[in-house]
């Protein structure tokens, strides 16, 4: 979904998305992995998280803007990145991480403001970490890794 998204602003669009889930659960390593391929494609790459400056600078072709952490963000941060967010042109691909449960009601309405789409990542149920465990784990040991999963 995110590389499609990053196919998208490529193509002259402006997607933006928020990735909440609890605490490593892999918000930022999953952002961080779309901002590999976003830079391995020739994007202009920005990073910030928390309450950290809301990154500047003018981009040619496309541009990926992440910003992590948005529980950390005061409310003038999350005012100054929503009016950055809403002045964004063409082409770029906005994504922003929070853990939803730490953000104050205030927070919550400006960071839903800040995205179209909403992913959330959960947790994996056990069937799930069986079948990874089956893909990544050689033959001989994988009694005993299946056994632990259980």
């Amino acid at each position: 979904m995110l590389v499609d998204s990053l196919d998208q602003a490529e193509a002259g669009h402006v997607v933006r998305i928020l990735v909440v889930g609890p605490h490593g659960i892999g918000k930022t390593r999953l952002l961080a992995e779309v901002g590999r391929v976003a830079f391995e494609r020739g994007a202009t790459v920005r990073y910030a998280r928390g309450d950290g400056p809301v990154p500047q600078g003018t981009a040619t072709g496309a541009a990926l803007l992440v910003y992590d952490d948005l529980q950390e963000a005061t409310l003038d941060s999350l005012e100054t990145l929503t009016a950055g967010v809403e002045a964004a042109g063409p082409p770029a691909l906005l994504l922003f991480a929070a853990v939803e449960s730490e953000l104050s009601q205030a927070q919550r309405f400006l960071v839903r403001g800040l995205a179209d789409v909403r992913l959330q990542l959960r947790p994996l149920a056990t069937d799930e970490v069986a079948t990874l465990v089956r893909l990544y784990v050689p033959d001989a040991q994988l009694p005993q890794a299946l056994a632990q999963v259980e």
